[in-house]
């Protein structure tokens, strides 16, 4: 089982590290979000935003659509005013969406677009069914166990 406690300083580590693209697996989106908003990485502010198909975006409630969302990651990860602290996009409960083609094509591109910057794309999901051959080497697997 894996608890918050290890699981934190894990998500720490690769948003510090700066990975692009991190899949949360978690049936519990309550506990997933509670670890991501407790994310402390030292002298560096992480600003993080959520995100699922009903309530959209944290600070854009109209982008509800998941292409839309992830376009929504991809402008703001360019924009300069972003550069300044890590920024880190949850996606919640993303799991149904993971077998289009075009969102896998889209999360490859913003793996490679992100890259070295200071972002990171959290894609949380119950499992990783869905994610096609390819995406899955690409992508920084975390596990959130559920409690015994």
């Amino acid at each position: 089982m894996t608890d918050t406690r290890i699981l934190r300083p894990r998500l720490r580590q690769l948003i510090a590290a700066r990975a692009s693209v991190i899949m949360l697996v978690t049936a519990e989106r309550a506990r997933g979000r509670r670890a991501v908003q407790q994310l402390d990485v030292p002298d560096c502010p992480v600003a993080v935003q959520f995100w699922n198909a009903i309530d959209g975006w944290t600070r854009s409630p109209d982008v509800i659509d998941v292409l839309d969302a992830l376009q929504h990651v991809r402008r703001a990860a360019r924009d300069p005013e972003t550069q300044n602290h890590l920024n880190c996009w949850v996606m919640e409960d993303v799991g149904p969406f993971l077998d289009s083609p075009q969102v896998n094509v889209l999360v490859k591109i913003l793996h490679e677009e992100m890259q070295g910057t200071r972002h990171s794309l959290v894609l949380q999901a119950p499992t990783t069914e869905g994610l096609v051959r390819g995406l899955d080497r690409l992508v920084e697997i975390v596990r959130l166990e559920l409690p015994d």
